[in-house]
């Protein structure tokens, strides 16, 4: 679920990954773990980047082994979105 353009409030989790099933595994962890979060999903670091312009997550999972871009570039590449 994606929410709306243009909403920064409340509390998001951002999953970046490759694998749509890895995607869904870590969304039912963070559901059983009750973490009070909407996640937001992205099938890569262009999908992240184009996500983080309508919301602002409080935490971001992402694959390390990615075949584009890895999960470290991901991680520096919004990290200077907000620093």
């Amino acid at each position: 679920m994606i929410p709306q353009a243009g909403i920064r409030e409340g509390t998001y989790s951002m999953l970046i990954d490759d694998d749509q099933e890895k995607l869904d595994i870590m969304n039912e962890a963070i559901k059983k773990g009750n973490i009070p979060a909407l996640c937001v999903w992205a099938n890569g670091m262009k999908k992240a980047m184009l996500l983080l312009e309508e919301v602002v997550p409080n935490f971001i999972f992402v694959d390390i082994n990615m075949p584009v871009a890895d999960g470290f570039t991901c991680l520096k590449e919004t990290q200077a979105l907000f620093y």
